[in-house]
């Protein structure tokens, strides 16, 4: 890759990983949801949400059921920006529609705007699936030295933790990654509890998030709650946590805690390592970093 090889990231994750390989000043473009580091705010932006701002979980929830029967995007894509940046390199990903512009859609808007690019879709399902995508644009990029060296800094990090002495047995921990409806947590999520010292319960590793009822819930056995609404920062966590910190179908966790899910447990980047940590910290020893995880109960 040449020095002036452009980049569009048209994911928050892929946005991390290049800051992360030293690619910032290729990165030409970002979407709306691009907030980390802080500098990936200055990029330009190519995409917008049709959802509105200070909508409700429940609203939220059903603007995305709504437009997964109709099939359409939850994000709008501005062609005429995508135009006058003309990238040479696209990430983006085909496992969520809510997440990021699919690949599909995006290779049918390149073909409108005549724009010859390669387009990398990155769709982890996994840690290892994380730290592979990684290695990927690390390679697209020439910087498989670097990526290398920090996916092996990783994995002996979560090697570390593994091997570390945890309460026997381990603690039933519920991911709840939404409340109105509720859902279990699922993709890379069980991995993470698994490795920070605890059992997930009604979670599917590797699969797809599940919707359930408070009815089910409340038939679970667990003694901890992992509250982390995909895609929200602390503050907004913690808001919505008060609403069912209390409720019946919860009332058997011993222990709740709030998670910053749109930094370090929803969003598959890099910062899943530090989730991991947080959550190990906290389960072993009761504190942690208050801006990736939190015990409210």
């Amino acid at each position: 890759m040449g020095k002036d090889t452009k980049i569009l990231s048209l994911l928050p994750s892929a946005t991390e990983i290049c800051y992360l390989l030293g690619l910032e000043d290729n990165l030409v473009g970002v979407t709306h949801e691009c907030n980390w580091p802080k500098e990936a705010e200055a990029k330009p932006k190519v995409t917008g949400s049709v959802i509105p701002k200070g909508a409700t979980p429940l609203e939220i929830d059903d603007i995305i059921r709504q437009a997964a029967k109709t099939n359409t995007l939850t994000q709008q894509i501005d062609l005429d920006k995508i135009r006058q940046l003309e990238p040479d390199i696209i990430l983006t990903q085909d496992i969520c529609k809510v997440c990021a512009v699919p690949k599909g859609h995006l290779t049918l808007a390149l073909e409108v705007l005549n724009i010859e690019a390669e387009i990398i879709s990155l769709d982890p399902y996994s840690l290892d699936d994380v730290l592979q995508n990684i290695l990927t644009v690390g390679s697209a990029t020439g910087r498989e030295s670097q990526a290398a060296a920090l996916v092996t800094s990783f994995r002996s990090t979560l090697e570390d933790l593994r091997n570390k002495d945890f309460p026997s047995p381990p603690p039933n921990m519920f991911a709840l990654e939404w409340a109105n409806p509720p859902y279990s947590a699922g993709h890379w999520i069980p991995e993470m509890i698994e490795i920070a010292g605890a059992y997930p319960v009604c979670s599917v590793k590797n699969g797809n998030s599940t919707r359930l009822d408070w009815d089910m819930i409340a038939g679970l056995e667990f003694d901890s709650v992992l509250f982390m609404p995909c895609g929200f920062q602390m503050e907004e966590v913690l808001s919505q946590a008060k609403e069912i910190l209390n409720h019946p179908a919860l009332a058997g966790a011993e222990k709740f805690y709030a998670a910053n899910a749109g930094g370090h447990f929803s969003r598959p980047g890099p910062r899943l390592i530090e989730g991991t940590v947080a959550l190990s910290e906290v389960l072993r020893t009761g504190v942690s970093d208050d801006s990736i995880i939190r015990r409210i109960k």
